[in-house]
């Protein structure tokens, strides 16, 4: 019998997994979690939360805007920090970056321009403290505040500094973002979504290669490895876990490749919406997580 080839399998929510084989999609929610016992606001960094231990000082909400730990939110960014005493400043170092923080002093340096500031940096408990947008500031990364969870999301770039010239590249502007045509509404990803849909997702024709006690263990053991945020190419990790052949890889997209061009050809769908890219085995199969993130990447 033939099959739908539009269906696909998405990891956004293990409360659906029981119903893969029965249902077009799977919704695995590994990045929506509830409020932890502690009223301080968390942070995660491309979805990984960033560990403050109970004795240090914990992110604040003072006056509706959210402080966070200096040296512990840089550490995780990958940044060195160095106090200097007599100056009460910061200063904060990257490759490509400069910053200088005075305490209560309403504008920063970064990289030598004067950044002013809502709200200075302070002294809390031994700590230095500073608003949260002052990270967006500084360092150009994309920071969210979720208000209903209390959740600090600091999404870093996604760069490479190498292509091998044989790999294709994705032309910006090629591909039409519309992830609320498949996400759902009841969970709150689009917001997060660093990556195209693509990366998210694989064709349901894949689940053939596992046993679904098999592939339900698999999906749950991929939630648990994942973070608030999904940075690793579902069906780029499936195929190697699963040794998926280029071969085997070829055969089950080929068919979909030709159902899409024929509904693209009878206006049935948008051949350069994301909802219907496929994924591009050249580049899964470097299994180079950097590029494929860079491919994905929502640009």
């Amino acid at each position: 019998m033939k099959k739908n080839c539009t269906r696909c399998v998405s990891i956004i929510g293990v409360l659906f997994c029981l119903a893969i084989i029965a249902t077009p999609s799977l919704v695995l929610n590994a990045q929506i979690q509830s409020p932890g016992i502690s009223n301080y606001p968390r942070i995660f960094v491309d979805g990984e939360r960033v560990q403050i231990l109970n004795d240090e000082q914990q992110p604040l909400i003072v006056d509706g805007r959210v402080i966070i730990p200096l040296r512990v939110v840089s550490e995780a960014l990958g940044f060195t920090v160095e106090w200097h005493e007599q100056l009460q400043i910061a200063s904060v170092e990257k490759i490509g970056y400069s910053v200088l923080v005075q305490i209560g002093n309403y504008d920063m340096s970064v990289n030598g321009d004067n950044v002013s500031l809502d709200v200075p940096a302070q002294i809390i408990n031994a700590r230095t403290m500073l608003p949260l947008r002052a990270v967006s500031e500084a360092t150009g990364f994309d920071v969210r505040w979720d208000d209903a969870n209390k959740i600090v999301d600091i999404l870093t770039p996604v760069t490479i500094d190498y292509w091998p010239e044989h790999l294709p590249r994705h032309v910006p502007g090629s591909v039409t973002f519309r992830p609320e045509h498949f996400f759902s509404s009841i969970v709150d990803f689009p917001d997060l979504m660093q990556f195209r849909i693509a990366f998210y997702t694989m064709p349901s024709e894949f689940l053939e290669i596992a046993e679904r006690d098999e592939f339900q263990k698999w999906v749950e053991d991929f939630s648990q490895r994942e973070g608030r945020i999904v940075h690793e190419m579902l069906l780029a990790r499936f195929i190697q876990d699963f040794n998926v052949s280029r071969e085997q890889f070829d055969a089950i997209t080929e068919p979909i490749r030709e159902a899409h061009e024929r509904m693209a050809a009878q206006g049935i769908i948008d051949p350069n919406c994301e909802r219907f890219e496929l994924p591009n085995a050249d580049i899964i199969f470097t299994f180079d997580n950097d590029i494929i993130r860079y491919f994905y990447r929502r640009v």
